[in-house]
């Protein structure tokens, strides 16, 4: 096919009207089809995972808390120890 015989083609097809779309108009019915095949009556494997993050990130910070108020500091070996190991 040439361009010119592409060219003739196009303007022999019907020219369609632009699409109007606004995305903060209402949705008629209040939800859709794909909102309506969710179940939401139990947690998905994401809220479950997101709940365990969540979890150990306070048991973390909880440990952070009681090694900064016991005041421990690590020992440091000295050079002759560990020469001698």
């Amino acid at each position: 096919m040439t361009p010119e015989q592409a060219m003739a083609q196009l303007q022999q097809a019907p020219a369609t009207p632009p699409l109007e779309v606004n995305a903060f108009a209402p949705v008629p019915g209040g939800q859709t089809q794909e909102q309506l095949g969710f179940d939401f009556s139990e947690p998905g494997q994401f809220d479950q995972l997101l709940e365990a993050v969540k979890e150990s990130n306070l048991l973390l910070k909880a440990i952070k808390l009681q090694l900064e108020n016991s005041n421990v500091q690590p020992k440091r070996k000295s050079v002759k120890a560990k020469i001698t190991e």
